[in-house]
């Protein structure tokens, strides 16, 4: 495993509990409108979707969506964070698969999703090309990737991640 994921997995591990818990109150919050008012933008709304929440963290978006009714599978890098999607699934009824899996090459099989969602993930992945092959692969033929993120490490001379965190987080 390269560095910057042994880096990422320390930190998201140590920050997993508050995190969770920041998710939820966002869930609960006016955020959550917002959320779908977004996603029903781009998402067909005449059927069950398939979806893949790639680096899913402690599952917001697959608990926004399951809700609407969509197969949500979601996955991190991190244990921790899939220990605390899977606990918070099972307090808000809500049915959701979550995996320990490294989000640049996901083993699912090809064409196994209607779309994949992501959230502040992307920057921070060190192979993104090769992410963005293999989701594509993961992707139905009429399948959409919906990736809300932004550049905060490359706008900058390169530091290491968890400088990255400590001084923006």
């Amino acid at each position: 495993m390269e560095q910057i994921k042994e880096e990422m997995q320390d930190y998201w591990t140590k920050r997993a509990e508050k995190f969770a818990a920041l998710r939820i109150r966002e869930l609960a919050s006016d955020k959550r409108e917002l959320w779908l008012r977004e996603f029903h933008q781009y998402l067909p709304g005449d059927r069950k979707l398939r979806i893949l929440d790639a680096g899913t963290g402690s599952g917001f978006f697959s608990f926004l969506l399951a809700a609407e009714g969509h197969e949500m599978v979601g996955i991190d890098l991190t244990e921790e964070m899939i220990h605390k999607a899977k606990r918070t699934a099972e307090l808000l009824e809500l049915e959701a698969e979550f995996y320990v899996m490294d989000a640049e090459n996901p083993t699912f099989e090809k064409y196994s999703f209607d779309a994949i969602v992501s959230r502040n993930l992307t920057w921070a992945l060190p192979n993104l090309g090769l992410a963005y092959q293999r989701w594509h692969s993961l992707l139905k033929p009429d399948g959409i990737l919906i990736n809300f993120d932004a550049d905060y490490c490359r706008e900058k001379r390169r530091r290491s991640f968890r400088k990255i965190m400590h001084t923006e987080m």
